[in-house]
């Protein structure tokens, strides 16, 4: 299970502010992931939400609009 590492904000286009979150993918299908970023259990997120996301089975940076982020508990 990957550890939180905190966040980087980001301005992006439309004044809206994208955060890079540390995770493992753990599935992909075509529509969703499901990511582990260390809290209680793991959360599917929208692709469309997604500009960036590790490969199945990798660790790496989640990127996504902070406003999504807070939605779904990441930060």
């Amino acid at each position: 299970m990957i550890k939180p590492k905190g966040y980087t904000r980001k301005p992006f286009s439309n004044d809206k502010y994208m955060v890079e979150i540390a995770c493992h993918t753990i599935q992909e299908t075509e529509l969703a992931v499901l990511i582990d970023a260390g809290l209680e259990s793991p959360v599917w997120i929208p692709k469309s939400w997604l500009e960036d996301w590790p490969d199945k089975g990798q660790d790496g940076e989640l990127l996504i609009t902070e406003r999504y982020a807070k939605e779904k508990g990441l930060i």
